[in-house]
C-alpha cells in the first residue's frame, strides 16, 4: 500500500473512532431551569443538582424527588421526568465540553399545565484541597441589602 493510501487508511479509521464515541452524561449536574428565560416556583425543577447515571444504553437521574428515565439518541439525551408516580415532563439535554444545555415541557402540578423550560448546567467546582480563613475588617456599614451594593469579598 502506498503511503498515500496508509494516510487514508489512519485518517479514517481515527474519525470513525472519534466518531463512534458517545458523549458522557453521567455525573452530577449544577441546573438552572428557567421558563420563558426567568426563574419559575410553581414548576417541579428550578436551580439545583441533577444527578445522571449510565446503565448501558440508558440513563436515570434524581433531582431532588424527581426521578428521570432515558436514553441517549441522534440529538442528545432524552429524558422522561417522574414525579412522585406523576408524570412531569420531557427534556432533551445536549453536551458541549462541561457545559449542559436543553429545552423541553414540564407539567405543573396545580394547575396542571405544560410550560416550554430551557435548561443550562455546569459540573460542580472543585472542592479546594484543604480550608483557608480570611480576616475581614469592614470600612463601611449599610443597614440594607441591595444587588447594586460593590461586594466585600469573593
Amino acid at each position: 500500500m502506498t503511503k498515500l493510501g496508509w494516510l487514508t487508511f489512519l485518517f479514517l479509521a481515527s474519525g470513525a473512532g472519534a466518531a463512534a464515541a458517545a458523549p458522557d452524561y453521567s455525573g452530577t449536574w449544577e441546573i438552572g431551569v428557567r421558563e420563558f428565560g426567568g426563574t419559575n416556583y410553581y414548576l417541579p425543577m428550578q436551580d439545583g443538582r441533577l444527578v445522571l447515571e449510565a446503565s448501558g444504553d440508558s440513563y436515570r437521574g434524581r433531582f431532588n424527588q424527581i426521578t428521570f428515565r432515558g436514553s441517549l439518541q441522534k440529538d442528545g439525551l432524552h429524558l422522561s421526568c417522574n414525579e412522585q408516580g406523576r408524570d412531569c415532563g420531557q427534556l432533551v439535554l445536549q453536551l458541549s465540553g462541561n457545559q449542559l444545555s436543553g429545552k423541553g415541557d414540564l407539567i405543573a402540578s396545580s394547575p396542571i399545565i405544560t410550560i416550554p423550560v430551557t435548561l443550562e448546567g455546569k459540573r460542580p467546582a472543585a472542592k479546594p484541597a484543604a480550608a483557608s480563613s480570611r480576616d475581614y475588617d469592614p470600612q463601611q456599614f449599610t443597614n440594607f441589602y441591595s444587588p447594586s451594593l460593590k461586594p466585600v469579598m469573593r
